[in-house]
């Protein structure tokens, strides 16, 4: 473990699923042998000089040769497309007004988007 020059977070090199499993995980000592949640956990690039990108900037910059000040004009066509063809394809699908849960889901359907992952 190294700590880092904040005091707020370690920064910890998991190496295998069972390190991860004992850093995200703690036997609670009241409530018999449950499992719960104890940290937040971050995943962060290999080299801290790499800059922070989204997978909207990455697509639009890197396969299109698009100016970022157009990535809202993208973003919203892409949005629509997305909710139109999910209708339908998606069990409960966000209301039109959740933008954010609609965003959420095309990311997890690996569609380029704002977030961060």
């Amino acid at each position: 473990m190294i700590s880092n020059n904040t005091g707020l977070y370690e920064t910890v090199r998991i190496k295998s699923w069972k390190v991860l499993q004992h850093y995200s995980e703690y036997r609670s000592r009241n409530a018999s042998d449950e499992k719960k949640w104890s940290r937040s956990i971050f995943k962060g690039h290999k080299c801290s000089s790499w800059h922070l990108s989204t997978t909207l900037q990455r697509t639009l910059r890197n396969r299109f040769d698009i100016d970022l000040s157009e990535a809202w004009k993208w973003e919203r066509r892409l949005s629509r497309e997305f909710m139109r063809k999910a209708q339908g394809l998606i069990i409960n699908p966000p209301r039109s007004t959740d933008y954010m849960e609609w965003l959420a889901l095309m990311q997890h359907y690996g569609a380029p988007t704002r977030l961060l992952d």
